[in-house]
């Protein structure tokens, strides 16, 4: 598509390539005199075959429970279309669909089940060549026996002093990452068996003023139940796991990754992306206070002042279970730091690693978007009609545009209507221009302004020029009057990206929207453009509801990814925001403003982004629109896995809610101290559902 060879004879009003083994431009130069114009590509993919589509796997499952069954594809181009029967009755294909990803079996009743592939095709409409064998799913009463419980267990106290720290900082943590748990009140209610759970979190500091029941952890923890501890309080007194020594400040405004080599923090090694990952300043210092040491202690997280060393973070192994120690959880305030600064994958990895296993958890699986605001398709290089989507696209990526509607060449809208129609970039009104001329809200106290007529206006645009509009908006400066959020609503508007209630101004001084996960008891500046943020959680606006869904990696540069020509420094910018994320386990995304595209050349642009896949291919990523990505998150957020059992060759897990989309959930397991994980499907459900999977 840049270097072009003439087609000898090539002359006439049609052409009809030859067999083509490679995808191929074509286009048509039209010459008159010394004159001549070149007609826009077209472009021929070639596919490449489906060798093989096979099922998998064989498995036996008990009665009304329901299970998953996978395709693998060999070859072809995703996604794919499957289609498949039960005991010969042919089932509802399955369209969009990845290799290996999960297709529930629905609730089975006792009996034999024999699936089989009747067609499977790709994205161009290429057959599978070969269908694979076919399997069986038997489902049978009494089939397991029930070994453990495998969940967590949090203690909290709510006579303690402390009590609130849990709700306002721990429990927002347990609740994004999608830990199953009981919640145990200690100051009312009697303790269960220890041995019972996979790990017992202690969820707040003093959970006990003195009277730990040491005897029943060492029991349990000795046993295989993992013990993770927000509580400093606890080592206070001396266990089988725990000694006692003379008391270590330490005051300091940085935290130390000291050991990059544990599977707790090995995602904080220095490379060449990141030459300081192992160190976390904090916007405030805090003191770290040791006073007892884990038993076969490995430090994970220091801190320093005066010639002292304190550890943070601390963790041991005894008998078959193992210790999470925190000595303290001061910087998940966000006065000394807060959530998405860096620390939090210490958190979900740590009780991870405490954990019996296999264990169970939602969290968010590693999906990257790319979200660009102030889109107009045209400027200089990559810029001229939107070949910045299309090369983003070469890479996977699927772009959210936030359109100035009055700058749209008409002549570009007809490019930017084909990407949407086939899924490879999404879009919804901004704004009307740069000048700025805004939609939503009267940002400049004009007179007269109407954001109802304005939002009419810009939904007319789309509509008459046939442009799907995307369910997820982001205001002009994430300003929006409440009088446009029923436009909004008629346009489809399901999620937003706001970072302030309607009616306020983004640097009027208003506070951040109160929003889960992590803004609901805690405030700040809207404005504050160096504080990291997630927003995943709903919001009631003047009666309508709707998902708040964002990312911005703030503190990283500036608080967008502002890609340059500079090839090295934007690809590690980019992978430093959609590492934080991943290991966040909050929305990856790439965001950034259309003019910072306006001097990037074409070249340079796919090294960039060549460079980031590449870079983010260890994390297996799925590459999804934003509208995908924001209804995920929306899905697993309402729904909540109740029980995880372990059986002899099974894991039964319960979950409950009610959702309009499959989601998947995190099953760890561990052989000879590596720890794997493999995504498991959760089938979408109004009510409650019970899935076995194999081990």
């Amino acid at each position: 598509n840049s270097a072009w060879t003439n087609i000898s004879g090539a002359v006439s009003a049609t052409y009809s390539p030859s067999a083509l083994s490679a995808t191929t431009y074509y286009r048509r130069t039209v010459t008159s005199g010394g004159f001549s114009v070149n007609s826009s590509s077209v472009k021929i993919t070639v596919s490449p075959q489906i060798t093989l589509a096979q099922l998998h796997d064989n498995i036996t499952i008990s009665s009304n429970t329901s299970t998953n069954i996978n395709v693998v594809v060999s070859g072809g181009t995703t996604p794919f279309s499957v289609s498949y029967a039960m005991n010969g009755t042919s089932l509802s294909p399955v369209t969009n669909y990845t290799s290996g990803a999960n297709i529930s079996t629905g609730v089975l009743p006792t009996g034999v089940y024999n699936y089989t592939l009747t067609e499977v095709r790709d994205t161009y409409g290429c057959s599978a060549t070969n269908l694979g064998t076919g399997i069986t799913v038997t489902a049978s009463e009494n089939q397991n026996i029930v070994l453990n419980i495998n969940k967590a267990l949090v203690l909290v106290n709510s006579t303690s002093a402390y009590y609130s720290d849990f709700a306002s900082y721990v429990s927002p943590y347990l609740d994004n990452f999608g830990i199953p748990y009981d919640l145990i009140n200690t100051g009312t209610t009697a303790l269960p068996d220890f041995q019972d759970y996979a790990v017992i979190i202690f969820g707040h500091r003093n959970v006990y003023q003195s009277g730990y029941p040491i005897a029943l952890l060492e029991s349990a923890v000795s046993g295989g139940t993992g013990l993770y501890s927000f509580d400093p309080h606890l080592f206070d007194y001396a266990s089988g796991f725990n000694t006692l020594i003379t008391q270590i400040s330490a005051s300091s405004s940085q935290i130390n990754i000291s050991n990059t080599t544990h599977y707790i923090t090995q995602m904080h090694a220095n490379d060449t992306y990141n030459s300081t990952n192992n160190v976390i300043n904090l916007l405030s210092g805090f003191t770290a206070v040791q006073r007892s040491r884990l038993t076969g202690a490995v430090d994970l997280a220091t801190m320093s002042s005066g010639g002292s060393t304190a550890s943070l973070l601390q963790v041991c192994s005894y008998g078959n279970g193992r210790v999470v120690k925190w000595g303290g959880y001061d910087w998940i305030s966000v006065d000394i730091l807060g959530p998405i600064y860096g620390m939090d994958d210490l958190i979900w990895r740590g009780i991870v690693w405490a954990a019996r296993k296999p264990f169970v958890m939602q969290g968010l699986p590693p999906m990257i978007t790319m979200r660009v605001d102030d889109v107009q398709g045209y400027g200089s290089n990559i810029l001229n009609n939107f070949q910045w989507i299309s090369i983003s696209n070469e890479y996977g990526l699927i772009p959210w545009c936030g359109t100035f509607n009055h700058e749209l060449p008409p002549s570009y809208i007809p490019t930017l209507k084909n990407f949407i129609d086939n899924n490879h970039a999404t879009a919804s009104p901004h704004a009307f221009g740069s000048n700025p001329e805004f939609i939503y809200f009267n940002h400049y106290g004009e007179s007269p302004f109407d954001p109802v007529a304005n939002t009419q206006e810009a939904k007319a645009f789309y509509d008459n020029n046939g442009l799907k509009i995307s369910k997820y908006f982001v205001p002009h400066y994430y300003e929006v009057s409440s009088s446009a959020l029923s436009g909004i609503r008629a346009m489809g508007g399901e999620f937003l990206g706001i970072h302030m209630l309607p009616d306020n101004l983004y640097f009027g001084g208003s506070p951040w929207i109160h929003c889960g996960p992590y803004r609901l008891n805690n405030d700040g500046p809207a404005s504050n453009e160096y504080y990291p943020v997630y927003y995943g959680g709903y919001v009631n606006l003047n009666g309508l509801v709707f998902f708040n869904c964002l990312t911005e990696i703030r503190d990283d540069g500036t608080y967008e990814w502002y890609p340059d020509n500079n090839v090295t420094t934007t690809a590690a910018r980019g992978i430093r925001h959609l590492r934080r994320a991943i290991n966040s386990m909050v929305l990856p995304s790439l965001f950034t403003h259309e003019r910072y595209f306006g001097d990037i050349t074409a070249t340079n642009f796919r090294d960039i982004l060549s460079q980031i896949t590449t870079s983010m291919s260890g994390y297996n990523p799925e590459y999804t629109s934003t509208d995908y990505a924001v209804q995920y998150i929306r899905a697993k957020t309402n729904i909540k896995i109740t029980n995880v059992r372990e059986m002899t060759s099974q894991i039964e897990i319960s979950y409950t809610g009610t959702n309009d989309m499959d989601t998947k959930c995190y099953l760890f397991n561990e052989q000879s101290g590596q720890i794997t994980y493999r995504l498991v499907g959760l089938p979408q459900i109004s009510g409650s559902n019970t899935l076995n999977v194999n081990k």
